[in-house]
């Protein structure tokens, strides 16, 4: 199989993942695309500015802090105590339940459910593949 213009027999999952994510980035849109981090109230924050630009930089901050909670996200110091895969659209619906004061946690955690189970298409890119050989093993 040809791999980074190279002839292999096998490849790593990492390589695998990251040549995946190019191909991502290529051919979907900013807003498809999640991330990979700990910081997700900044991402929430970044979103209620957006849709609010009148709050204030730390009621913004605090409304998206209690949202991942809600949630059922856990936090500590502003982060995420695990890395967290969130998409733009994920991030933006939180913003807009927190906007508009929602306080019950199931809908919150419905939310990120349905956001994640639409794009669950792409869970099937990051499964173990295995790979034929090029050539025979000897036999002993």
């Amino acid at each position: 199989m040809l791999f980074g213009k190279i002839r292999r027999a096998r490849i790593s999952s990492q390589s695998w993942k990251r040549a995946m994510r190019g191909v991502f980035r290529e051919n979907f849109k900013e807003s498809e695309l999640g991330v990979r981090t700990k910081k997700i109230i900044e991402l929430v924050t970044q979103k209620i500015f957006e849709l609010d630009p009148s709050k204030a930089e730390e009621e913004a901050k605090s409304l998206a802090e209690a949202a991942v909670n809600r949630a059922g996200i856990k936090t500590k110091n502003s982060e995420a105590t695990a890395l967290f895969f969130m998409s733009a659209q994920q991030a933006k619906n939180l913003a807009e339940l927190a906007l508009i004061c929602e306080k019950d946690k199931k809908s919150f955690k419905r939310l990120l459910k349905i956001t994640t189970a639409s794009k669950s298409l792409f869970l099937d890119v990051w499964q173990p593949m295995s790979l034929p050989l090029t050539r025979k093993p000897p036999h002993r």
